[in-house]
């Protein structure tokens, strides 16, 4: 089933750039990862033993990834590939834009007293 198709923000949305469905993603890939390892584990104990490892490697990885994929996905930034900090990662746009702002503290008129600057550079790298 594919993820439904939603409008392009310009912002990094993990790192598959959907922010949607992350526990479902995170307990396919647990499952598979569980089933290898189970499969590898039974594997000395035969065709049955391979067979039921990888069956309950599969459902204990999938179990597992899902359910802490879910637990990180409440509280994480999904504004950012890492998930963690408040700052937004954005896509460079289709024209290949980018944009970058700064704030910076500057005395500007010798008084001792910092007034916040903001600087925003845009640049195309076409």
């Amino acid at each position: 089933m594919a993820d439904k198709h939603y409008k392009d923000d310009n912002i990094q949305h993990g790192i598959d750039d959907n922010p949607k469905g992350d526990a479902k993603k995170g307990a396919a890939l647990g499952g598979a990862g569980g089933a290898i390892t189970g499969a590898v584990a039974g594997a000395p104990l035969g065709p049955g033993g391979m067979a039921v490892g990888a069956v309950v490697g599969g459902l204990v990885g999938a179990g597992a990834s899902g359910a802490a994929v879910a637990g990180v996905d409440k509280i994480d930034n999904d504004n950012n590939v890492t998930g963690v900090g408040d700052k937004i990662a954005y896509d460079k746009d289709s024209d290949n834009t980018y944009v970058s702002t700064n704030e910076t503290y500057v005395d500007t008129d010798n008084d001792g007293e910092y007034r916040r600057v903001e600087t925003t550079e845009v640049r195309n790298d076409d």
